[in-house]
């Protein structure tokens, strides 16, 4: 297809030239295209933040399986069963931030620490030990979390917490 204003050779889909920025549509399929984009654009940018936040809890929660079954070789249930319950609630937890991506980070946070505490309280070596990966998921839980408030802030989106 070539330009009707300057004759130079452009994509069929094109709404403007890229040479004479002549309009090639009338100002109103313009106006209704513009804001197509920005509607696709605006839901690429919700799904993003929502799946940032909820990629973080599954990988803490799949994380968490992983010494699962280490204490199911081991023959020990009830640690085994302490850390399939840890597990199944961050996995949930990442499954409920699609719907309420700000509680969900915020719970997960919480549990995360929570965790940790009690484990310190059984056995205060713990917290030494496996403090450089501890640190690197309480990190990417605020992050997340930071990012699921900005998202709020900026999408109005109601949240289980503001139900309240």
């Amino acid at each position: 297809m070539n330009c009707p204003s300057c004759s130079k050779k452009i994509n069929p889909k094109t709404i403007r030239c890229p040479y004479c920025k002549a309009l090639l549509v009338s100002k109103e399929k313009f106006s209704s295209v513009v804001k197509k984009r920005k509607e696709k654009s605006l839901e690429r940018e919700k799904k993003d933040f929502i799946k940032s936040g909820r990629n973080t809890l599954l990988i803490v929660g799949g994380l968490n399986i992983i010494p699962l079954f280490i204490y199911l070789s081991q023959g020990d249930d009830l640690s085994a069963i302490i850390q399939g319950t840890i597990a199944g609630i961050f996995l949930g937890l990442g499954l409920l931030a699609t719907k309420a991506p700000y509680a969900a980070l915020l719970s997960g946070v919480i549990v995360y620490l929570l965790v940790i505490a009690l484990s310190a309280l059984a056995d205060p070596e713990s917290i030494v030990k496996g403090i450089f990966f501890k640190i690197i998921v309480i990190y990417y839980l605020f992050k997340g979390m930071l990012a699921a408030n900005k998202f709020k802030k900026k999408y109005k989106n109601k949240d289980i917490l503001d139900a309240a």
